[in-house]
């Protein structure tokens, strides 16, 4: 099966992360492409309808967000993620979600934020930061 995403839409998509997570704007073309490839490994484990759905909605915004400044784009896509439309609102809200996974879960992304969880000491360590008081 070929990748959901061709490359309109990778672009678009790339243009409104980089509005989503800034760093994504100015990152290595790897990284973008890592992002890109995440993105459609996820969506090709989903359903055809829903593929379709969120390629729909990167074609929609993409294509309305483009001649607007970056002040404008970011105002435009707060509105419809809280805004009065659950589809697109859903939607945005589930776009973020791919664009933080594609991103976030980068090997090299990871050791630049210094993000080092611990996979069996997490609750440990939360009640040491706590202090053990639980809120």
């Amino acid at each position: 099966m070929s990748a959901p995403l061709g490359a309109l839409t990778s672009t678009l998509l790339l243009r409104l992360a980089g509005r989503i997570v800034p760093e994504v704007a100015s990152a290595p073309a790897k990284t973008r492409r890592t992002l890109v490839e995440t993105v459609n490994g996820a969506l090709l484990l989903r359903p055809a309808i829903e593929r379709w759905q969120v390629w729909a909605l990167i074609l929609a915004l993409g294509i309305l967000t483009a001649p607007l400044s970056q002040r404008w784009q970011d105002k435009t896509l707060r509105w419809f993620e809280g805004g009065p439309l659950t589809i697109f609102r859903v939607g945005l809200w589930g776009l973020k979600t791919l664009v933080f996974m594609g991103y976030y879960t980068q090997v090299t992304v990871i050791a630049g934020i210094h993000y080092t969880p611990s996979l069996h000491e997490g609750n440990e360590r939360l009640h040491r930061i706590d202090g053990g008081g639980g809120g």
